[in-house]
């Protein structure tokens, strides 16, 4: 994946620079052209996860991600032979470049400490308490930075879905650790 994504991005970042480069963006500009323009897939793929994490729209993500791609793309176009294989095969490097990203995006998205049911469902809003089992120390003192700092940004109480999600635990861990952070000892 890292090298399909890396010539997929090394092929739109050429085409990006060489066309800026012949459009009047000359030296360090055309650099900057490039590298703005094909890292503009990256950072929206990223704050797509985010928002999807957060329960937020994605929708402007959307937007970044494909405009960038398709500033990519036409510049791969232009830089391509005017036939429709030319095109083609011109657009292919950064269509790749598209697929790795969003594979990479989901791959990241995955955390092995993330086994929480999906939040619109039942079991997760009202799901049967777990054993009192305590949740190691570590855990719970970065429970209460995230709480400490959720409650200096916004001047509430951290909720439980918010420390799940600073934390990128289950439901039930989370419940836990909230629960601890609720207690005279934090423990």
């Amino acid at each position: 994946m890292l090298v399909l994504g890396g010539l997929g991005g090394a092929a739109g970042f050429t085409h990006t620079h060489d066309l800026a480069a012949e459009h009047g963006q000359t030296g360090w500009l055309a650099w900057a052209v490039a590298v703005s323009v094909e890292l503009l897939a990256v950072v929206a793929g990223l704050e797509i996860r985010a928002s999807r994490r957060a329960g937020r729209s994605a929708r402007g993500p959307f937007l970044v991600l494909a405009a960038g791609m398709g500033l990519s793309m036409s510049a791969q176009v232009a830089q391509a032979e005017p036939s429709p294989w030319g095109w083609v095969t011109a657009a292919a490097p950064a269509g790749a470049f598209l697929v790795v990203v969003k594979l990479a995006m989901r791959r990241l998205g995955h955390s092995p400490a993330d086994h929480s049911a999906p939040e619109d469902t039942p079991a997760a809003v009202t799901g049967p308490a777990m054993p009192a089992i305590q949740p190691p120390a570590a855990l719970v003192s970065r429970a209460r930075y995230l709480a400490d700092d959720h409650y200096r940004c916004t001047g509430h109480q951290i909720d439980l879905p918010a420390l799940c999600t600073g934390l990128r635990v289950s439901d039930g861990l989370g419940a836990q650790i909230h629960a601890a952070l609720s207690t005279p000892d934090g423990m």
